[in-house]
């Protein structure tokens, strides 16, 4: 028996089985680097859902919990365009539709299916005859762009009596309604007119209030 020859071929056949487990591929990078990415997108989205546009993209795709935060968000925009809006919930009296003494220019409509707790803040704001309703309404949609809300409805609110006859618009005359917040998501609903008229409307849902 040729004993160094046999030998020789064991070693032969290690060397083999070395260089195959030397050509196989490193997995533990690739697996280390995608769990990497996965983190850094994971912080990435948590420091997103911190911002404004963040949270009204969360809320418009269905996140309840954001609508406090756009709401608040909403507020300071109006304060920047109308600085006579007053923010924060309605004074307590007001939640009473119809009540005495109750503040007409003030109301909190609940909506619970926006929500848990939520309540569409519905507010009328007086503003200088010098500006247009539409220059108005240009300055606010750009306070909310960059929070990610914007102008969901605007609609002419003409005078009492004038019903059933088409009109043209009238600055001087007629109020704006405004609905704001994010698709889906309205967080106030505004009423602009004139400082020095009166805008004859209540909030509420009762025959006498409209």
């Amino acid at each position: 028996m040729n004993l160094p020859g046999l030998f020789g071929g064991k070693k032969k056949s290690r060397s083999r089985k070395k260089q195959k487990k030397a050509a196989r591929p490193g997995y533990l990078p690739w697996v280390l680097g995608f769990a990497l990415v996965l983190i850094m997108a994971g912080v990435g989205l948590v420091k997103w859902s911190a911002t404004r546009t963040g949270q009204a993209a969360l809320l418009s795709l269905g996140s309840q919990k954001m609508y406090g935060e756009v709401q608040l968000a909403v507020e300071q925009a109006l304060i920047e365009v109308f600085p006579r809006f007053v923010p924060g919930p309605a004074n307590a009296a007001t939640q009473l539709k119809g009540s005495p003494g109750a503040d007409p220019a003030d109301f909190d409509w609940p909506a619970p299916d926006l929500a848990p707790g939520a309540h569409v803040r519905c507010r009328l704001i007086p503003v200088s005859r010098d500006i247009p309703y539409r220059q108005l309404e240009l300055q606010l949609a750009r306070a909310l762009e960059p929070l990610g809300a914007s102008i969901l409805w605007g609609q002419r609110l003409y005078p009492a009596g004038s019903s059933g006859r088409l009109l043209d618009s009238d600055d001087q005359v007629d109020h704006l309604r405004l609905d704001l917040g994010v698709s889906g998501k309205p967080t106030h609903t505004v009423v602009l007119y004139r400082q020095d008229s009166n805008p004859g409307i209540r909030w509420g849902d009762g025959p006498e209030l409209s």
